[in-house]
């Protein structure tokens, strides 16, 4: 394939760009085309219709992968696709989505600053969970288990700020859609209305038969499963009812928990049939409507043949085999890429792009776009797509809404940023491609006037790198020199000082600058640094949110005796910038030096607009800078009680003084015993009628279970067996009521000693645990309940050795010093660019045999675009 014509990279540059341009309006371009330029090969697909097959079922499309579905069957183009689905990401999770939920319940009882900082923490979070998605959908194997994802994701549309700041449900979510996406429809619909996220975001968790909550029961009918027009308001109410009941054990790890008491097993009214349905049954009427199987084919249609309706002679041939499959998601998977519809000419591009389409896929198609891996989530969001956060739980609007007028230039101008800050970073004199988008001031090359932007004035230097600056960035003169005396000793141990930073751009990026200091002298200094992976607010407006910032790692490799020799690290914000269209600001989540972090919270922040509080240090707003303290003070776990937890709530309590009966429900965080660590501890405190206090415990309270081994004495729930529970009272070994109606001596001496001990341990502190309550927000107001319990248990009477609990249990020390430390944040990795630049793109043409506009546009022979590189005529 000849490239002679070519004069120069910008005049190809030039060519890619309009034919990217060109794909946003694919759509409309491909309905007026005629559909008879080739023949429909059933022996082996051509380049068009590998392209297609790819794009609809995955993301993008690069060279490699669609040579290697040139030449094959159809049938074995969709096999491959098939078996190429997964039940895992490419790229693992965060380490905190394996990790016990956050303590949500102890958020009345914070102050708030502490309130505010929780949240920053989830937002971060969820930040992160977004940018995980972004690296996956780049560098997944198997972009078809992707794009699935997705489709759930909108189709069970769940915001994360509706579900109460809940991110760890948020990437649940995700895993169920992965592991259960492509088998049952019905198991996937009694997973999702387990589903912690999705209960939290329609207020079903509190779903209760006294008052039946019509959230999820109407989603579940109208978007989920059957569609407008195929219920009614009865069938709504009915439901309601079947789904009561319906939650979440938030102390027992977010799993799901059938609460009894609140559910409805009275008859109920479901499509003219009359049963005790619960909330499985409903799910499986629904489905033995002829509605449920024409919806999800018509969904199914959207997702991968066209935006325009399907006929119906197709949606009822694919409902039928799909319903006689017993609703095998991979039936109808399977049954909509071998129709011919989808196969059909007229159906090519007519499905318009999504922003995660558009952005990733693009990205994925040339390759060398990966670089701005950690704006896109950013950029998607700014196009109408949020991940994460759908608008409602209708879902995204798709379609031509994704194109409207405002819309279609910003894609435009999305697509010219990236193109242009993914070509500056594969320059030929950097040494490797990076995403780190840090650089320091210097000299530009000339990218050509049609990607020319407000930071063209703004250069950088095509020096070498030096060993301890910033990972894969230039350094100027001036830093330069600096360090590299610091590297000419190569005896001592090298460490990584890594920012995590994000940073809204006005008429240019911000600029920043670290030193290492010991008191005023400065041991090291970055020079003036500018930061590229910002969020230009001139272009897409303000960041909506500490949520929906692009967060970067930029990471310098020092010296190990500098960070010795330093007692503090200060980073400043050099080029505060505002105006009437716009806003210059800089974000600093927090520094790591080696394993040891340290947020923003921590720090002082020194600015002319200061925070009002610690938790929102690190939002420099105004040119300042933060000064991290290096305090090296470490704890000896060795001195620290064995019997500890970090802090004692009151969740819920009743009592009443005339019958001298009432429940007190407590949680201890992060209890540690010599042999076990909690990260929760759930008991009841109850006083009933004429009976001594009891401790009761049950199988939702404790993570990990407090009880591993549960006595078959037991209290068991009838209507939900996981739900067990033992009482154990507080009174004298051969008192009657020891082995009376719960046959309390029974459950106890079953235990094992590692649980006697806790029990014994949970009884001799409650006197502590009581007093320590009283100081707490929620605790404070209910004083006199916690006071009338402490004093029974303070009877003379009966003290703890005349019990049958060991007298020899510690009393555990709670304190918020014992908290665990918050888990590092890690540092993102830079997806693998092996097409780093345009030469190079130009040679894996080459090596394919394509043509740029077969890799970008469906339906166009080479002589529709007089720019094209090529004119082999055979595709």
């Amino acid at each position: 394939m000849a490239f002679a014509s070519m004069k120069n990279s910008g005049c190809w540059l030039r060519q890619v760009f309009t034919l990217l341009s060109a794909t946003i309006l694919a759509c409309f371009l491909t309905n007026q085309k005629a559909v008879a330029s080739d023949q429909i090969n059933r022996e082996g697909i051509n380049v068009d219709e590998a392209r297609h097959l790819l794009t609809r079922t995955g993301i993008g499309a690069s060279a490699q992968e669609i040579i290697e579905l040139v030449g094959l069957p159809r049938g074995a183009a969709i096999d491959r696709i098939i078996d190429g689905m997964q039940s895992e990401p490419h790229i693992p999770m965060p380490e905190w989505v394996s990790l016990p939920p956050p303590h949500y319940h102890a958020q009345p009882d914070r102050d708030e600053q502490a309130r505010r900082q929780f949240n920053r923490d989830r937002n971060a979070e969820l930040s992160q969970l977004r940018t995980w998605w972004v690296s996956n959908l780049l560098q997944t194997n198997s972009p078809q288990t992707e794009r699935l994802v997705l489709f759930w994701h909108d189709l069970f549309a769940t915001d994360y700020k509706g579900t109460g700041r809940q991110s760890l449900a948020m990437a649940r979510q995700n895993q169920t859609f992965r592991e259960y996406g492509f088998g049952s429809w019905q198991v996937l619909l009694k997973k999702m209305i387990r589903d912690p996220a999705l209960l939290f975001y329609l207020d079903a968790d509190s779903n209760h038969k006294r008052a039946p909550n019509e959230n999820l029961a109407r989603e579940l009918m109208e978007l989920f499963v059957l569609g407008e027009g195929h219920y009614d308001e009865f069938t709504v109410r009915e439901a309601a009812r079947a789904l009561t009941g319906m939650g979440v054990a938030r102390l027992h790890n977010q799993s799901f928990r059938l609460k009894t008491w609140a559910q409805d097993r009275d008859p109920k009214t479901l499509f003219n049939q009359t049963a005790e349905f619960d909330a499985d049954a409903l799910i499986e009427r629904l489905l033995a409507q002829p509605a449920a199987s024409r919806f999800l084919a018509t969904r199914f249609w959207h997702a991968l043949v066209a935006d325009d309706p399907p006929p119906s002679s197709w949606v009822d041939t694919v409902a039928e085999r799909f319903r006689q499959s017993d609703h095998e998601l991979s039936v109808l998977y399977r049954t909509v890429l071998q129709s011919d519809e989808f196969w059909a000419k007229e159906n090519r591009g007519r499905i318009i792009k999504s922003p995660v389409d558009l952005i990733v896929g693009t990205a994925r198609t040339l390759d060398f776009p990966k670089t701005q891996w950690q704006n896109m989530a950013q950029w998607q969001a700014a196009l109408g797509m949020n991940l994460f956060s759908p608008p409602n739980v209708g879902g995204w609007k798709e379609g031509e809404a994704f194109v409207s007028t405002g819309r279609y230039h910003q894609r435009l101008q999305l697509l010219k940023v990236m193109m242009r800050r993914s070509l500056k970073q594969s320059t030929p004199n950097q040494i490797a491609t990076s995403t780190s988008g840090n650089e320091s001031l210097g000299n530009m090359n000339n990218m050509g006037p049609e990607m020319a932007d407000s930071e063209s004035s703004e250069t950088i230097s095509t020096g070498s790198m030096s060993m301890d600056g910033p990972t894969n960035m230039l350094v100027d003169t001036e830093s330069r020199s600096m360090q590299m005396q610091v590297a000419s000793d190569q005896t001592n141990k090298l460490l990584e000082l890594e920012l995590i930073l994000a940073a809204e751009d006005y008429r240019g990026p911000v600029h920043y600058s670290v030193k290492l200091l010991n008191g005023k002298q400065n041991l090291w200094d970055s020079g003036r640094q500018k930061f590229h992976a910002g969020h230009d607010t001139e272009m897409f407006g303000r960041i909506d949110g500490a949520e929906n910032a692009s967060w970067s790692s930029q990471i310098f490799t020092l010296d190990s005796m500098l960070f010795s020799q330093a007692d503090t690290i200060r980073l400043d914000f050099l080029n505060d910038a505002a105006g009437a269209d716009g806003d210059r600001n800089l974000y600093v989540k927090g520094i790591r030096i080696d394993d040891h972090w340290r947020p923003s919270s921590d720090a002082i922040q020194h600015s002319g607009c200061p925070p009002k509080m610690p938790a929102d240090q690190g939002n420099l707003y105004c040119q300042g800078y933060l000064l991290f303290n290096l305090d090296r003070t470490e704890h000896n776990l060795d001195s620290l009680p064995h019997w500890r937890a970090s802090a004692a709530h009151l969740l819920w309590s009743r009592w009443d003084n005339e019958k001298s009966v009432g429940r007190i429900e407590i949680v201890l965080d992060d209890v540690v015993t010599p042999d076990k660590l909690y990260h929760t501890v759930r008991f009841n405190l109850v006083k009933r009628h004429q009976q001594p206090p009891m401790l009761e415990l049950d199988s939702f309270g404790c993570w990990p279970s407090c009880i591993e081994s549960w006595p078959k004495r037991a209290w068991v729930n009838e209507h939900f067996e996981p739900h067990k529970g033992i009482a154990l009272p507080w009174i004298e070994s051969d008192a009657r009521r020891w082995s009376d109606k719960f046959e309390h001596a029974d459950q106890f001496n079953a235990l094992d000693a590692s649980a006697q001990t806790m029990i014994a341990s949970l009884w001799k502190s409650m006197p502590v645990i009581l007093e320590q309550l009283q100081k707490t927000n929620r605790g404070h107001n209910k004083r006199k309940v916690l006071r009338t319990m402490l004093s029974l248990l303070k009877q003379p009477s009966v003290a703890i050795e005349n019990t049958p609990y060991d007298n020899s249990a510690e009393v555990f020390d709670i304190n918020i010093r014992y908290a665990p430390p918050k888990p590092v944040i890690p540092s993102p990795v830079d997806p693998f660019v092996k097409i780093s630049s345009l030469p190079l793109l130009k040679d894996e043409l080459e090596r394919t045999n394509l043509a740029l506009q077969e890799l970008l546009l469906p339906l166009l022979a080479h002589d529709d675009v007089s720019t094209s590189p090529s004119n082999n005529s055979d595709r």
